[in-house]
């Protein structure tokens, strides 16, 4: 779950939906 969580940047996805739009884990998980 971590590894999804964190961007191949090391950018958390929720913390930048913008740019990692593809999937809203605050919504879709």
């Amino acid at each position: 779950m971590l590894s999804n969580l964190n961007s191949p940047t090391g950018i958390p996805k929720k913390m930048d939906p913008i740019k990692h739009n593809t999937t809203p884990i605050q919504t879709d998980q």
